[in-house]
């Protein structure tokens, strides 16, 4: 079972944040939300977020900002 999760944000294949690695206490089964916020309005372009578990890529989610 997975032990640890962190996603990274990119604005146009740039990386913009690394979450910290957290504890998954959510079981098999389990869900959890994720999230980043600049601080101000996001930019325009392609943001992606890319969910790891246990450094292991699950998935990629992208958005179009125009």
């Amino acid at each position: 079972s997975v032990q640890t999760m962190e996603w990274l944000v990119f604005n146009n294949n740039q990386r913009v944040y690394t979450s910290p690695a957290l504890r998954w206490d959510y079981g098999d089964s389990g869900r959890a939300w994720v999230g980043y916020s600049p601080g101000r309005a996001l930019g325009s372009g392609k943001w992606e977020i890319e969910l790891h578990a246990d450094g292991r890529v699950l998935g990629v989610m992208a958005v179009v900002v125009p």
